[in-house]
């Protein structure tokens, strides 16, 4: 059986709120994890590329509705999920009746360019799952620390970065590097992008994406993979026709446009897209002198585009 040792929720909720990210735990490396790594990873080898869940060029290939492809996904999710510290960090930040709308596989392969700094719709939180050991930057994912207490957009601040960027600028963020098996938390509102894989080695991540009650995302989830949940943690965690016909679709527009609950102290997800509520969270100073470098590059790049363009009607005249 798998085995996840999770921190306690009481150092977990602190940092994950102060941050927007948090490292939760580890799996055990023991023979049933590596077996499912394996399959994982010869599942996406053997997988067809004309289905409608395989995924390429969208800023990152893999596998969309793993579960119904590795159905021992599930045991491993309801380990994590189930775990007592992790529901305790799952109410404090998601609320009450939180769901699981997403389980994807997400590959970087071996010169991969990256995946631009961005935010994801509104009140979503993914756990990520290494399953690769991944000790560089390489292929990894990347947060701006704090980035999800800025209370304009990323859109709203023009500074949506291109990954170029991102990785010209490596340092001013967080790599997600560890041993396989180590497992993190964050906000998708928090600022977040892919480094280039420069090395010579794919990283594999396990994508789950939970929503506070009320939102939805995608489609729910098919009879057979309700089916196989029964009598596990993660029964009633698993987004249902219900759930899809009264939510509320999660994305950046709705964002931008505050259509969304804001009833303020049901969930720290969803007060956190509230300017009342960020209006009392004051950034770090680091944070601030990473925006101000952000946003003079920025400048910077649209100035030469400017003058790129400039220069090509110049020629055509």
């Amino acid at each position: 059986m798998y085995k996840f040792k999770s921190l306690a929720f009481q150092s977990l909720i602190p940092k994950f709120k102060a941050q927007g990210f948090v490292c939760v735990g580890d799996i055990e490396m023991n023979a049933k994890f590596r077996q499912l790594c394996k399959k994982i990873k010869k599942t996406y080898t053997e997988f067809p590329t004309n289905s409608s869940d395989y995924v390429t060029n969208v800023g990152a290939d893999g596998i969309v509705n793993l579960p119904i492809y590795v159905p021992d996904t599930l045991d491993l999710i309801d380990e994590i999920l189930g775990n007592q510290s992790v529901k305790c960090f799952l109410r404090e930040i998601l609320g009450e009746n939180y769901k699981i709308w997403a389980v994807n596989l997400r590959r970087s392969h071996s010169g991969d360019k990256g995946l631009y700094l961005h935010q994801d719709g509104v009140g979503q939180l993914n756990f990520v799952v290494l399953l690769d050991d991944s000790d560089t930057r390489d292929g990894v994912t990347a947060f701006l620390p704090h980035s999800h207490l800025i209370k304009k957009s990323q859109k709203k601040l023009g500074l949506e970065i291109p990954d170029y960027i991102l990785n010209i600028l490596y340092k001013m963020f967080f790599p997600v590097t560890g041993k396989r098996g180590r497992v993190f938390a964050f906000t998708n509102r928090l600022w977040h992008g892919r480094f280039r894989n420069n090395s010579l080695k794919e990283r594999d991540v396990i994508m789950i994406g939970l929503f506070a009650s009320g939102f939805k995302y995608n489609e729910p989830w098919a009879k057979k993979i309700k089916k196989a949940c029964v009598s596990m943690e993660i029964e009633t965690l698993m987004a249902t026709q219900e759930d899809f016909d009264f939510g509320i679709i999660s994305s950046c527009d709705c964002r931008d446009k505050g259509e969304y609950p804001k009833e303020l102290g049901k969930s720290f997800i969803v007060d956190i897209e509230n300017i009342e509520f960020l209006r009392n969270k004051r950034l770090p100073i680091t944070l601030k002198l990473k925006l101000t470098t952000l946003f003079m590059v920025m400048s910077f790049k649209r100035f030469i585009g400017k003058i790129s363009q400039f220069l090509r009607k110049g020629k055509k005249i």
